[in-house]
């Protein structure tokens, strides 16, 4: 008997191919069967029809979303394909995962339409084999936003790492560390006397 059967979920396995309508069960924490019509003996059912099932490849890696506003499908699609040939990028998932593009976006369920549209803008979900902070996550990042146009966002804990770890090493380090004391007998010449004059001159007019 298994612990649980999704039932009539839209199937994605993250391999690339087309998804598909199928049943997925579950037994002891573990994928146990994909097929349409399993046997009802299981403890548990899950009706997930209007939903897309991924089933183990979307894991404790990072991942981040990219919106894109104002682009045709068509373009939405060519940009998913470049994404997907970057370096540490695992997976995208866009409309075109779950159906063919011949096929307006209108005519998806409205939850799945809902989860990738809102108004003018469309999104993908990008997933990384390398973990949120991971010099691999953070080079992929780069990498899509050289790609991506300014129609495109990335939203996501991976570019809020990278946007803070640009802007701390674009500021110049500043010594705060005491003299040693052979530094502190040294006598000041030039441009070191120039310096200390002016700091004295600003911490006077403080």
């Amino acid at each position: 008997m298994y612990d649980l059967i999704i039932r009539n979920g839209y199937i994605i396995d993250g391999s690339g191919n087309p998804g598909f309508h199928a049943d997925l069960a579950v037994r002891d924490g573990r994928i146990a069967a994909i097929g349409s019509r399993l046997p009802e003996d299981a403890k548990a059912e899950i009706d997930a029809k209007g939903h897309v099932v991924a089933p183990g490849f979307v894991d404790s890696h990072s991942h981040d979303d990219i919106i894109v506003e104002n682009m045709p499908e068509k373009d939405v699609a060519a940009l998913k394909s470049q994404i997907e040939g970057i370096d540490h990028v695992d997976t995208v998932l866009w409309y075109d995962s779950v159906a063919d593009l011949s096929m307006p976006m209108e005519m998806l369920p409205a939850k799945i339409y809902d989860a990738f549209n809102r108004e003018n803008c469309t999104l993908m979900a990008v997933f990384f084999d390398s973990g949120m902070s991971e010099d691999g996550t953070l080079d992929a990042i780069r990498a899509i936003r050289k790609t991506a146009n300014k129609q495109c966002f990335i939203s996501g804990m991976s570019a809020m790492v990278i946007d803070l770890k640009d802007l701390c090493e674009a500021e110049e380090p500043i010594d705060l560390s005491e003299p040693t004391a052979a530094q502190a007998e040294e006598p000041l010449t030039g441009e070191s006397e120039a310096v200390t004059e002016q700091t004295w001159s600003f911490s006077l007019k403080s």
